[in-house]
């Protein structure tokens, strides 16, 4: 029975990393790293008991959003409330690590039983809601990468996580830069979808495509570019080297996705050699390749 838990679990894991790409994982990283690092500053200043009712969220969001109860009990054909409470358990052992840095053994121990109890509590799923603005349907159908790639694998939310962390660490020197970087990989994953045919102008024109994508992220930088500039005005060229960063990017994402397009695709594949094109950005010495490299797939896009 675990032997087959642990394999189903696994190549869920694979699939989902699959999907969401190495962008976006990093993107996520970062923001765990940085709400890690604040609770560790928190645990110094609050009672720790409180602390075991955040090792029960993974649980819970977990119990209220599955869907798996009929399929796991019709193939493991046992009690499925003992396979909850053990998975609830693993989702709460990052929380435990933490707290057993500091020593707080009691609240690791109501955390877990919490996380036990979880698993007997019974299940209701609330009428889902249409939302606009979750759906993204105020983006026009013109920008189709926006509108389809922020719907998917959570872009559209950890781009506004992104970019209300970035105006609360603005007073930081490299903090444009850092958004810069974070917007890049967010942005890999819009580009990753092929339009319908019916959606082209023809005869096509890539450079008019990517002046508009580049006047929304010009737009996007903008105000915090501003604000940026008036706490730190000697770095003022710093929004010049992020607003670069991020356009070149772009326009390498425009001309990979145009070069591989085919009206019977749905994905391109971009994951992978954006974020290597990222990273030769990112080294002074491989930097020019990167030129060479928007050239060669800006010459294989049909017109």
């Amino acid at each position: 029975m675990y032997t087959f838990l642990i394999q189903l679990r696994l190549k869920q894991i694979y699939r989902i990393l699959a999907e969401v790409g190495i962008g976006m994982l990093l993107i996520l990283a970062f923001i765990i790293v940085l709400l890690t690092l604040s609770l560790m500053a928190s645990l110094n200043k609050t009672e720790h008991w409180a602390w075991a009712f955040l090792m029960v969220l993974p649980a819970v969001s977990i119990h209220f959003a599955r869907k798996d109860e009929k399929y796991l009990s019709h193939v493991l054909a046992k009690n499925i409330v003992g396979v909850f409470a053990l998975e609830y358990l693993c989702a709460a052992l990052p929380f435990a690590f933490l707290l057993a840095f500091f020593q707080s053994f009691q609240t690791i121990l109501l955390g877990f039983a919490l996380s036990i109890l979880v698993a007997f509590l019974p299940k209701w799923h609330l009428k889902e809601q249409k939302s606009t603005f979750l759906s993204f349907d105020f983006i026009p159908l013109y920008l189709y990468e926006w509108r389809l790639g922020f719907r998917k694998n959570g872009v559209g939310v950890a781009f506004f996580i992104v970019y209300f962390l970035a105006f609360l660490g603005v007073q930081f020197e490299g903090s444009i830069l850092v958004f810069s970087l974070l917007c890049s990989f967010l942005f890999i994953n819009i580009y990753n979808f092929c339009e319908p045919k019916e959606w082209l102008d023809f005869p096509f024109s890539l450079w008019k495509k990517i002046k508009l994508h580049l006047l929304v992220w010009t737009i996007i930088l903008l105000p915090y570019a501003i604000l940026f500039c008036s706490i730190n005005p000697n770095l003022w060229y710093f929004t010049l080297i992020a607003w670069y960063f991020t356009a070149m990017c772009i326009v390498f994402c425009l001309a990979y996705k145009y070069s591989v397009w085919s009206p019977v695709r749905y994905e391109v594949g971009i994951s992978m050699p954006a974020s290597l094109f990222l990273g030769m950005m990112l080294v002074i010495f491989t930097s020019p390749a990167c030129i060479f490299a928007i050239y060669y797939y800006w010459k294989k896009v049909r017109t």
